[in-house]
């Protein structure tokens, strides 16, 4: 396991002043999870990204299919663009999105 430490991944990831990774999700299917650097890349940070002195942050972002979302007044949404942020306390939330007014979509919970 002490391997995986060596690659240039957790070299960046491990490096104190980076803050967090970031995995950009395609709509629907999360495709970054079957490729091998982006599973180090999330093991890493997750696994011994906690023992860091500032915990490692791991944000998530997506395209918003168009229509995912439905607003109270019953809208739906356009395509956008939305983030899942990491709180560092084990908590997260919904970054709204890329669109004019950005609470109207949001993170899908699907993916």
């Amino acid at each position: 396991e002490l391997g995986v430490l060596s690659t240039p991944f957790a070299k960046a990831i491990m490096d104190p002043a980076c803050k967090g990774t970031v995995a950009f999700l395609d709509e629907r299917n999360a495709t970054p999870f079957t490729r091998m650097w982006c599973v180090l890349e999330y093991f890493v940070t997750i696994h011994y990204g906690a023992t860091k002195q500032a915990r490692q942050l791991f944000d998530c972002c997506t395209i918003v299919p168009e229509g995912e979302c439905e607003s109270a007044d019953g809208s739906q949404n356009e395509r956008c663009a939305g983030i899942l942020l990491d709180q560092g306390n084990g908590d997260v939330v919904d970054g709204g999105s890329d669109l004019p007014v950005p609470d109207t979509a949001w993170f899908p919970s699907a993916i």
